[in-house]
């Protein structure tokens, strides 16, 4: 008798007892107990402060092993009225604050472990609690000392930036800095509490555009905690639509010296090589960066490879100026300000007679962005530490907020590189048209010239006034042919696609093919068929 077929759906045993392909981290040294390492007292504090009953703690995957026993000590302390739940797996990346999943539970409050880009929120009051790494504070204040020592003729100050995850030794390393260098040295302090307003509307904090974000006076202390008052309870999320346009200060900032620069410093970093790391050295391209790996011990000039970064930014930037239908990546829903900057994205898109479209597609890979074959170039919307992406592995290039208003715009690439959200917003020249010196001003439909490809392109014009929204797309006028195949779709590019493909699936071909003959199908399932036995 041959066997049944197996079901159809099975009991999610195998999803279940899946081994992570991560390897766990060490939270702290081994000598500091798990409640002191995960700050559960000074959490429970907090939530007591604030009243909050909900409370959401999210973990990256490398720290997972440790989320039970972190749990059940702060629910063995809490209320029971209190609700306290652990996200799964986080809808971007694990340094952003995910609200999304927050808002599934209803969280009126967030707990952060781990690594964290210290991204400024919109919704949610959030708790960082950051990882503690171990590091030889006198080894790396004298190995920074006397590598750095014969290349800080030009410089004015020393600034002491670190990986977040050594924030609680950064104090001890800047002390000894002090006793060993002539200049003066300035810590760069980390503010890890984001406070927010009432229902998480957030409080404003007008932007002074005549004012970098840099030179933000922060007076939180030594260790990172913030002495401001935690946020009164949420009272319910608001809408997207209905948040504030500004963004909260600078978690991440420092005070120089009258009359000193950004530019007249000398940049020290505290950590392993990292997207931190990168993204200090697109953002500070004119200061010298060394870096000291407490893993390795060893200290290094890392500003030598800016040039080598940039450059293959900016010939990303030159195949973002061909691209005429440019999709817009959602690479967060946290962020504050990701929505105005997605607006100003699309106004600056279709002011150049482009097309764009919005998706929204979680964690990035080729496969997915592989299935919007109309697209010809992607602007990612994300933190500064996820914005970066190498493209090479992709079907089309990908490009930040910045970079695509470089291609796009009139505006020279002097070596500043924008990653802030808020900061991208104020410096922006937004309506100015860019003027390519090889194409004729007095004929704007001629062709233009492309820097990729060394030859002259024909762009394609789409309607200025055309949006990416639903709307707009199911009024789209489509043009078919006798055999009512669809030949155009005017104002889509995705109908244009389409239309121009060889195969464009399942066509009615009425009177031009032969009916079939009617003959016995395959009996059973997909996963075991009748004639497989």
């Amino acid at each position: 008798m041959s066997q049944a077929p197996p079901p159809v759906a099975n009991s999610g045993e195998d999803a279940i007892t899946r081994v992570l392909d991560v390897a766990p981290e060490a939270f702290a040294d081994e000598e500091v107990s798990l409640e002191d390492a995960y700050e559960v007292a000074i959490t429970l504090a907090e939530i007591a402060k604030g009243d909050y009953q909900r409370i959401a703690l999210q973990f990256p995957d490398e720290l997972l092993h440790d989320a039970v026993p972190v749990f059940r000590a702060i629910r063995d302390r809490l209320p029971v009225e209190k609700e306290l739940y652990v996200l799964a797996d986080t809808t971007y990346g694990s340094c952003c604050v995910d609200e999304v999943a927050a808002q599934h539970v209803d969280a009126d409050l967030l707990v952060h472990y781990g690594h964290t880009c210290l991204s400024p929120t919109a919704r949610l009051p959030v708790i960082y609690v950051l990882t503690k790494r171990a590091i030889d504070v006198q080894h790396a204040a004298s190995t920074l000392a006397s590598t750095s020592r014969d290349s800080l003729d030009e410089s004015k100050a020393i600034l002491l930036t670190y990986d977040v995850g050594f924030a609680h030794q950064a104090e001890l390393v800047h002390a000894e800095l002090q006793s060993q260098m002539s200049l003066p040295v300035i810590l760069r302090r980390v503010d890890r509490q984001m406070n927010l307003d009432k229902k998480g509307k957030g409080r404003e904090f007008p932007v002074d555009e005549e004012t970098e974000p840099t030179h933000d006076a922060d007076r939180t202390p030594a260790d990172g905690v913030s002495d401001l008052e935690p946020a009164p309870t949420p009272e319910g999320l608001v809408p997207s639509a209905d948040l504030p346009l500004t963004t909260p200060a600078s978690r991440i900032s420092y005070d120089l010296p009258e009359g000193v620069a950004i530019d007249d410093c000398t940049i020290f970093y505290l950590g392993p090589e990292s997207l931190a790391l990168n993204n200090l050295l697109m953002t500070h391209g004119r200061c010298p960066v060394w870096s000291y790996d407490p893993a390795t011990r060893a200290a290094r000039l890392e500003s030598s490879k800016t040039n080598r970064m940039l450059m293959r930014r900016y010939a990303v930037v030159e195949k973002a100026k061909d691209a005429d239908v440019i999709g817009i990546l959602v690479g967060t829903l946290g962020v504050a300000a990701y929505l105005p900057l997605i607006s100003h994205l699309r106004k600056l898109i279709a002011t150049q007679q482009k097309k764009s479209y919005t998706v929204a597609v979680g964690k990035l890979n080729p496969a997915k962005l592989a299935n919007f074959m109309e697209v010809e170039c992607f602007v990612l919307v994300a933190c500064p530490e996820n914005t970066l992406i190498d493209s090479k592995e992709f079907l089309r290039p990908i490009v930040t907020p910045f970079e695509l208003e470089l291609a796009l715009t009139s505006k020279d690439w002097t070596g500043d590189y924008i990653l802030d959200f808020t900061a991208l917003l104020s410096s922006s020249t937004f309506g100015q048209t860019h003027v390519d010196p090889n194409k004729a001003e007095d004929d704007p439909e001629g062709p233009i010239f492309s820097s990729v490809t060394g030859t002259y392109r024909h762009p394609k014009r789409y309607n200025a006034n055309d949006t990416d929204d639903l709307t707009a797309q199911a009024s789209a006028l489509a043009l078919r042919d006798n055999s009512s195949a669809v030949a155009k779709v005017l104002g889509s590019a995705a109908g244009e696609f389409l239309s121009a493909r060889s195969y464009k699936g399942l066509e009615p071909r009425y009177g031009l093919d032969a009916p079939a003959v009617l003959e016995e199908g395959r009996s059973g399932i997909a996963r075991g068929y009748g004639d497989e036995q």
